[in-house]
């Protein structure tokens, strides 16, 4: 499963400069992996494009958290053990980056689990949001 949220100010239109809050969700089990490179093709690299302006460039640093901040998080099941259960990659202006943080991810375990920790990676999400508010409330 792969989910993705973003809160944007609604004084900005997209396309023009928008400053958004983006943060993926995605499963980090093998059930996932046979399906993700269609899923980063088709529907996540095209929002990181939109968000971002244009494709994620090495030569594009961000805006140090004035513009479209990422967040990436990991859920597994708990058969992953001794890993962590939920992963969660510190926020980044670089789409460049977060690409790369989503280029990295080892798709494993989850075929003992019936059930997957989504309750426990949205969660997770949802403080992601609340530390990107505090860090555009310091600027």
């Amino acid at each position: 499963m792969v989910a993705a949220s973003a809160l944007m100010e609604a004084s900005n239109k997209p396309g023009n400069n928008q400053v958004a809050d983006v943060v993926f969700v995605i499963e980090g089990t093998a059930n996932l992996g046979p399906y993700f490179e269609s899923l980063r093709k088709n529907y996540i690299l095209p929002a990181i494009e939109y968000f971002n302006g244009g494709p994620p460039a090495e030569t594009d640093f961000g805006g140090d958290y004035g513009g479209t901040q990422y967040g990436l998080v990991v859920f597994n099941t708990v058969d992953c053990a001794p890993e962590s259960y939920v992963q969660c990659h510190a926020p980044t202006s670089s789409a460049f980056e977060f690409v790369s943080w989503i280029d990295s991810i080892q798709f494993m375990g989850g075929g003992a689990e019936s059930c997957s920790l989504i309750a426990e990676g949205l969660a997770v999400a949802l403080q992601l949001f609340d530390d990107f508010k505090k860090m555009r409330e310091q600027m």
